[in-house]
């Protein structure tokens, strides 16, 4: 079964901002296709979202169906960091093999796996 991955900082961090909206949007929306795909028994893709450890009951309160998370041994401060300052692990290392979609306009370090980079927003490059 094919696996999709979706770094979701900005869905559990303090602030939730406008990326956390929109990560949210995404996800609900994704979260009904893949019960009407499975309701007229098509094959859909395991979807995870990625989380700091510490973050877990934050993700449970959005009440997803068919997305679940995949947790990484860090804090939500310490993975923060450590991406910040270009440190961070390959996170394939610890969530497998997949397709792997970052949402906060830069990606996290890979070792095998394929990726894409939503970038929401590059008006502020033509209008300073």
């Amino acid at each position: 079964m094919k696996k999709i991955y979706i770094e979701g900082l900005g869905l559990v961090e303090g602030h939730f901002s406008g990326v956390g909206q929109y990560i949210l949007g995404i996800l609900r929306g994704l979260d009904e296709i893949i019960d009407d795909e499975m309701y007229a028994g098509k094959s859909v893709p395991e979807v995870r979202v990625i989380i700091p450890y510490n973050t877990i009951g934050k993700f449970k309160s959005y009440g997803f169906k068919h997305i679940g998370y995949k947790t990484l041994p860090l804090s939500f401060r310490l993975m923060s960091i450590l991406w910040y300052k270009g440190l961070l692990p390959p996170i394939d290392l610890w969530c497998g093999k997949g397709t792997y979609i970052f949402t906060r306009f830069v990606g996290m370090p890979l070792w095998l796996n394929k990726s894409a980079t939503v970038i929401y927003d590059v008006s502020y490059e033509l209008y300073k």
